[in-house]
């Protein structure tokens, strides 16, 4: 069966169906999962996913999370930084929680407006070295839950939460 549910017609064996079944286009394979962070249409939540769904769709941004495990968090910014004035809301999907990063630092460095970040829970940090700069600047967080972080392979964690003077304790 096909993502978008087309049944294996042994009729239909030809290089038509040898393609990612979507609605309206008949196929026998299924997209493979993938860590994205998605801008949802309002512009003000980016929310992170793990799925095979097809983000590109007209009015949505969304960028490769294997990208901004790529960059140095010293010297590089993540692929979604340009929204950093416009997000004020990150969700993490339960379907993240499939995923494991191998690095977190600078996601949200410079995300001043950010007031919430939901389903941290589904952001599963065991495999994760660097946290440096995470959540650097987010002046306007005033609570953040990472009790469930796993930070045993963790070896940077600098300034991780500076300047998130609306935090409290």
């Amino acid at each position: 069966v096909g993502g978008a549910g087309t049944v294996y017609d042994p009729a239909k064996t030809d290089k038509t169906y040898a393609r990612i079944d979507k609605a309206g286009r008949p196929g026998y394979f299924t997209r493979a999962p993938t860590a994205k962070a998605v801008v949802k249409d309002d512009g003000t939540t980016l929310l992170f996913v793990y799925d095979g769904k097809d983000y590109g769709a007209k009015g949505t941004d969304w960028f490769s999370v294997a990208e901004a495990e790529a960059i140095d968090p010293y010297n590089e910014d993540v692929p979604w930084y340009g929204k950093r004035s416009t997000v004020t809301k990150v969700v993490f999907d339960p379907s993240f929680a499939a995923y494991r990063p191998k690095q977190c630092g600078s996601w949200f460095y410079d995300f001043g407006v950010l007031a919430a970040v939901d389903g941290l829970k589904n952001l599963d940090t065991s495999v994760a070295t660097n946290m440096a700069f995470m959540f650097s600047d987010c002046s306007s967080l005033t609570s953040l839950d990472v009790s469930g972080f796993d930070t045993a392979k963790v070896t940077d964690m600098t300034y991780m939460f500076y300047g998130c003077s609306s935090l409290e304790a």
